[in-house]
């Protein structure tokens, strides 16, 4: 090669190499800036949820105080004052705690001191009531200062969610500005490269070469970050896209498109599913899960799910069976809600339970409470699996059982049993002998349930 060639392609192969480590080290400062900002406004989100899980189990500490008061006053059995002496316990380090958390917030600060001062006030006044015992005088009085105490504590989530909100705004804002400045200065530098490259060595037939080697590792760096980015939801949309592709390449016949859109539409129905679990996941984890308590039969929530799933068992071939009390099971629920956690247990052991098997629902009162059992003869459930049964996202090894979905279904399920003061269990005697789920629920005393 001569030897001006050979200093031309020198001089080339050092800007080709000089100039990514540049463009690198920009990328990389760039990045690492806004890297910073987000994992500081992350930290601050972090901080408001913080904030509102102390306020909330400060709010739930009042409501056991309250509770246990009243029923001692009623019934003057010591064992209700066990969640008011617990409550009177904890409740000072957990208000000194929420304190220290908005030190640095004007706003809210004062408003940690006036919650404060007006559980010392009730607390004071539940001494007093039952140190005299004049219930009918003295208890709205405190209900009115109990009442007085949640109004405020609500004004102060109300306040933090709302700071909360706009954080995790920020901090979305600040990801999609991460992932879109980084994925154009990428491109920015493959787009220079290959100018640059192809420019220079247009001459020499073995300057293609580095060219296409640069260009074809700016586009491995660009995919690697946008499938790092779009991890969590491409199990739906891979199938969306690939169809997608084979569609407007021309080339599918009428039968492949039938089966392309019938793929995408399922595909599409398993995302909206997956958001709507997320939503009410969401919502259970940051409180902002309700319910509307009012007093309900729970047999025609009971039948209602029942009626709704027995198309479905029907056309598998499973046994549908119930057992329903005779007189009226009331409770204070919301009706809709339940229906929810019925149909989902429901649907669960329709699922899991082979043509021919038998699924049984069975009410009854035990205790003071309504207990609701759902049975089946299906697949059953690993014995090591069934501590963690209820956790969000908890999957059985696919060994042992297959399963659908984002393991979403029970988590909810729990939550609005305990939304209700339930509880809800889960037993099994290991795979292939069926399983059972207990939902306890309390349930309105006779004359209670008149009134209403």
């Amino acid at each position: 090669m001569p030897s001006a060639q050979l200093d031309f392609v020198q001089r080339t192969l050092r800007r080709a190499v000089l100039l990514p480590v540049i463009l690198a080290v920009v990328v990389g400062a760039v990045f690492l800036m806004i890297i910073q900002r987000l994992l500081w406004e992350t930290e601050r989100l972090n901080h408001s949820e913080e904030v509102i899980a102390s306020a909330e189990q400060i709010r739930q500490l009042a409501v056991d105080m309250e509770t246990g008061v009243r029923g001692y006053l009623l019934s003057h059995d010591r064992s209700f004052l066990e969640p008011y002496d617990r409550a009177a316990m904890t409740l000072p380090q957990l208000l000194s705690h929420l304190d220290a958390l908005v030190i640095d917030n004007p706003e809210q600060r004062p408003r940690v001191t006036v919650i404060a001062g007006h559980i010392e006030e009730w607390h004071q006044h539940a001494d007093r009531m039952m140190r005299t015992q004049m219930v009918e005088r003295e208890l709205p009085v405190g209900k009115s200062m109990m009442d007085r105490v949640r109004g405020d504590l609500e004004t102060f989530l109300q306040a933090e969610r709302a700071l909360s909100v706009e954080r995790a705004g920020r901090v979305r804002v600040t990801t999609i500005a991460a992932v879109a400045i980084t994925v154009v200065l990428a491109v920015l530098a493959a787009a220079v490269l290959i100018v640059f490259i192809r420019r220079d060595l247009h001459q020499l037939s073995g300057g293609y070469e580095i060219a296409l080697d640069a260009a074809e590792h700016a586009v491995t760096v660009k995919d690697r970050l946008l499938a790092t980015v779009s991890h969590e939801l491409r199990t739906p949309l891979t199938s969306i896209l690939g169809w997608t592709t084979l569609l407007r390449s021309h080339v599918a016949d009428a039968e492949t498109t039938s089966l392309a859109l019938a793929s995408i539409e399922q595909s599409a129905r398993l995302q909206s599913r997956l958001v709507e679990d997320l939503i009410d996941v969401s919502k259970a984890a940051t409180g902002k899960l309700r319910v509307d308590m009012v007093a309900i039969d729970l047999r025609q929530v009971l039948y209602v799910a029942l009626e709704t799933m027995k198309p479905a068992a029907d056309a598998k071939g499973v046994a549908l069976s119930t057992a329903m009390p005779e007189a009226d099971f009331k409770i204070m629920g919301d009706g809709a809600r339940l229906q929810q956690v019925f149909w989902n247990l429901l649907s669960n052991a329709v699922r899991f339970t082979p043509a021919g098997g038998k699924i049984e629902m069975i009410a009854s009162t035990e205790n003071g409470s309504a207990v609701i059992r759902v049975r089946d003869s299906g697949a059953g459930i690993v014995r090591d699996f069934l501590p963690r049964i209820f956790e969000p996202f908890a999957q059985q090894d696919e060994t042992a059982q297959r399963s659908t979905g984002l393991g979403l279904g029970l988590a909810i399920a729990r939550r609005l049993v305990e939304l209700h003061g339930g509880m809800i269990e889960a037993k099994s005697d290991g795979v292939g002998r069926g399983s059972e789920f207990t939902i306890r629920l309390p349930i309105l005393e006779p004359d209670a349930a008149a009134s209403r």
